[in-house]
């Protein structure tokens, strides 16, 4: 039983991983209007800080999740 624990560890961040990749595709395309600019500002404010480590991956889904309820 452990070793499947063990071997399962990652999957729940691969699939949030996976859910955060479309998010971002589904955002990106919105962002091309002037009047979107403030969105774009927040997402490249957003992955820079997951790229840095200020954000967790829980976190940095949620918070795209915010950003795409605004493009939506």
């Amino acid at each position: 039983m452990s070793g499947i624990l063990a071997q399962t560890r990652d999957v729940q961040p691969l699939f949030v991983a996976k859910a955060i990749n479309h998010k971002l595709k589904a955002i990106k395309p919105e962002l091309n209007a002037d009047s979107r600019r403030d969105i774009a500002k927040q997402l490249d404010e957003l992955v820079a800080a997951y790229d840095t480590g200020r954000v967790s991956l829980p976190e940095y889904c949620h918070k795209l999740n915010s950003l795409l309820a605004m493009v939506a």
